[in-house]
């Protein structure tokens, strides 16, 4: 008692066959693609944090906010929210309370050349635009970014300035004289 196959049985074993490999084939390229886009992107966002005085360094979401207890980090609220021009709204902020190096009041973290790094962010004063320097891992100034004033009428905005990572490796943002508040930053 063998089993008989036909060409008609054998066609649709097949096509029964290649419709669970397409299925099979289908879900794995749609994990790869998930897991490539949740590993292509890390950020922190001020709105994830808590309220809190940063007085020595500390691991945020892979950024390391470096401080000192006389050179601190604050992290606090806002009671205008500042709104970005993509549409993000910030009920926090980062200060970083004057200007930095890459010892204190900055923000570290690993990129690699290509990626792109949003920050979102503003003068301390409202009425001074300031600069963010972005330094390399040996403290060479490779970027400056606009921090705008900080005008607030009836609601608040966040500037966003981009730039594009020129070689793998660790990178700072501080203030290059007086403060800077960060709202995110992201590296895609």
């Amino acid at each position: 008692m063998g089993v008989s196959y036909t060409v008609s049985n054998a066609r649709a074993l097949r096509s029964e066959y290649m419709k669970k490999i397409t299925k099979l084939l289908l879900t794995l390229a749609i994990v790869l693609m998930t897991c490539s886009f949740v590993a292509a992107e890390q950020y922190v966002s001020a709105n994830d944090m808590e309220p809190a005085s940063i007085t020595r360094a500390k691991v945020i979401d892979g950024f390391t906010f470096n401080a000192s207890s006389d050179k601190a980090i604050t992290v606090e609220n806002i009671d205008i929210p500042r709104i970005s021009e993509d549409g993000e709204v910030f009920t926090v902020r980062i200060k970083l309370n004057g200007s930095g190096t890459t010892s204190f009041r900055s923000v570290s973290f690993n990129a690699k050349a290509g990626q792109k790094l949003t920050v979102y962010l503003t003068s301390s004063s409202g009425s001074e635009d300031r600069i963010l320097v972005i330094a390399n891992g040996a403290g060479e100034s490779v970027a400056k970014l606009v921090a705008p004033a900080d005008v607030v009428t009836s609601e608040g905005k966040a500037g966003i300035q981009t730039f594009k990572i020129p070689a793998d490796g660790t990178y700072y943002l501080y203030s290059a004289k007086s403060g800077v508040n960060l709202y995110q930053i992201i590296i895609e």
